[in-house]
């Protein structure tokens, strides 16, 4: 029978201290300035943890949490207690026991040091997930000063969540609000979905990574909301041997090379944004960014592979679109977290994306297009600046290693 295992909050005195970590600022006691780590109810009266009520329910404390994503980091007791200002016999005592009511084996102890297991790591992602939220709760209420709210959205490389990003800016104004946006790889979208990082995920999934994904979402208790489902096109040149053709098959694209959007290393082919990623291209290039991919499909007689319409007689940018053949669809949609509550400005930029990705298809064609190889939109340049300040607090983009190996 598994046990009931929750996560202890402070009371009385300590109701005010949420979290101590390198960096942040200690809470008051009285006229002393104490870590959490000092002054934990169990850790003075002696008690063991984990801790329990009168039913006997078991109870999780935030120093354990806390202890456990330390050592994950520095992968030493002794370093993690030094670090939190205790003792080393606390920290492998509380870690120790709470390993025993879980029931799990969290960290791998030798002469060599520490490492991760496999069970570990599934609940150092959880712990650290709690620790980042008491950090924000502290901050906004602790922290002596108003806070702006943020929001976030991450995404493959979308031709139409930036439109809609720029329409949630004009709405709610710069002054109360911090704003977020990121192109980026399939696992850090799931990644930062997950993780609450970001609110919404801007994701293209193919007829033929459908079922794998949807396995991926259960998995990381996420849900898919499709808008849209669109034909296969392939960007190319004006200038291409192919660019005014009605139709093409892949296959007369083999002598060219093929731009694809680089993913991790150790990222299923099934995460490629390309939407037949089952095809075998010969002569492929990858690039991290649309800017690069532009120019080189120009110099390079090169395509990428993406969404579109009907073709007509417009270029943007030196750029068109022509139909592959192919029974292959895109779905365009949005992920977020299971039981999750959306903010206003989540709900806006859903109202403003589905709006773009929904337009009938001569405007779809030229909207598409007109997205997807522009330089910028005609947002504020103050926007620009705070998205520059959110970079700078809170550094790159992190590459993660929590997502399950299916």
């Amino acid at each position: 029978m598994k046990s009931s295992v929750s996560v202890f909050f402070a009371h009385g005195a300590e109701r005010k201290m949420l979290l101590t970590q390198p960096g942040l600022r200690s809470a008051s006691v009285g006229a002393r300035r104490v870590p959490l780590a000092h002054s934990a109810p169990a850790q003075r009266a002696g008690k063991k943890f984990p801790l329990s009520d009168s039913e006997g329910r078991k109870y999780m404390t935030l120093n354990q949490l806390l202890y456990v994503v330390e050592v994950s980091k520095t992968k030493s007791i002794n370093a993690t207690a030094h670090t939190l200002f205790v003792s080393q016999s606390c920290v492998s005592t509380a870690i120790r026991e709470l390993e025993d009511e879980l029931g799990i084996i969290i960290f791998n102890r030798t002469n060599r040091g520490i490492t991760v297991t496999k069970d570990g790591e599934t609940f150092i992602h959880y712990a650290n997930n709690i620790i980042q939220q008491c950090k924000l709760l502290e901050e906004k209420y602790l922290g002596g000063e108003e806070h702006k709210r943020h929001f976030s959205v991450v995404m493959h490389h979308s031709t139409f969540a930036a439109k809609a990003f720029a329409g949630v800016v004009k709405e709610f104004g710069l002054l109360d609000y911090e704003y977020s946006i990121y192109e980026t790889k399939t696992k850090t979208v799931l990644e930062q979905v997950r993780s609450a990082k970001s609110e919404l995920g801007i994701l293209y999934i193919s007829t033929f990574n459908q079922d794998y994904y949807e396995k991926i979402f259960k998995e990381l208790d996420l849900i898919f909301e499709s808008i849209a489902e669109y034909e296969v096109y392939a960007y190319i040149g004006e200038n291409h041997p192919l660019a005014y053709r009605d139709e093409i098959d892949l296959s007369e694209l083999e002598e060219y090379p093929c731009l694809i959007f680089d993913q991790d290393e150790n990222s299923s082919f099934y995460f490629y944004e390309e939407i037949i990623s089952a095809y075998e291209y010969k002569n492929v290039i990858r690039t991290s960014d649309r800017a690069t991919t532009i120019d080189l499909l120009q110099e390079l007689d090169g395509y990428a592979v993406g969404i579109g319409t009907a073709n007509d007689e417009k270029s943007v940018n030196g750029i068109r679109a022509v139909k592959i053949r192919t029974d292959e669809k895109i779905n365009v949609g949005y992920v977020i977290r299971e039981g999750g509550c959306l903010s206003e400005m989540a709900e806006k930029f859903i109202e403003l994306f589905a709006a773009d990705v929904t337009l009938s298809d001569g405007e779809l064609r030229e909207t598409q297009m007109t997205n997807y190889f522009s330089n910028l939109y005609p947002i504020d340049c103050a926007v620009l600046s705070v998205n520059a300040q959110s970079y700078r607090k809170y550094g790159t983009l992190p590459e993660h290693e929590f997502l399950p190996e299916i």
